[in-house]
């Protein structure tokens, strides 16, 4: 499932069933119980109600069925900078600010999201560091408490809590 109309083409040349449209739309087109793996790459923060979409998403996954995904990183250090040190949230056509995202997430408040809506999580971790010197020397500084703002995204895999 897709919103660009490009890529939809590109997988069903190939034979891949897939569905134009936005998920709060269209999910009722998807079986449930139906699933191995969902997976989610930068698509929950662009969600109106991500706490639908995760709810949702349950009944459409088999029993031990994953949820994997991924998304942006609200505390990536480079994002903490312009609010702290440039006092600007500036939204931008692309990245963590992207105009488009409904929803901010840190690897907390992510946690948070999917154990209170009925998941397990196997996995939750930072992708795309930083080994930017100064961020290296304030992690060693901080004795690494607050290593998660190097890492541009998080992601995750998850079950279903039985």
């Amino acid at each position: 499932m897709d919103i660009d109309q490009e890529s939809i083409e590109k997988l069903q040349a190939k034979g891949v069933k897939a569905i134009f449209g936005m998920f709060e739309d269209k999910h009722v087109d998807l079986p449930d119980d139906y699933f191995d793996v969902v997976i989610c790459n930068d698509v929950i923060e662009h969600m109106i109600s991500h706490d639908m979409f995760f709810e949702t998403i349950q009944k459409k996954l088999k029993k031990n069925g994953s949820l994997v995904g991924s998304i942006p990183n609200v505390r990536f250090y480079k994002n903490l900078k312009h609010l702290l040190f440039e006092k600007d949230w500036k939204y931008q056509e692309s990245g963590i600010l992207d105009t488009t995202h409904l929803r901010f997430f840190t690897k907390k408040s992510l946690r948070r999201s999917l154990i209170s809506n009925g998941y397990n999580i196997s996995k939750l971790e930072g992708i795309e560091g930083s080994r930017a010197p100064i961020l290296r020397l304030f992690l060693a500084l901080t004795l690494g408490k607050h290593n998660d703002i190097r890492y541009r995204q998080l992601a995750f895999r998850a079950t279903i809590k039985d």
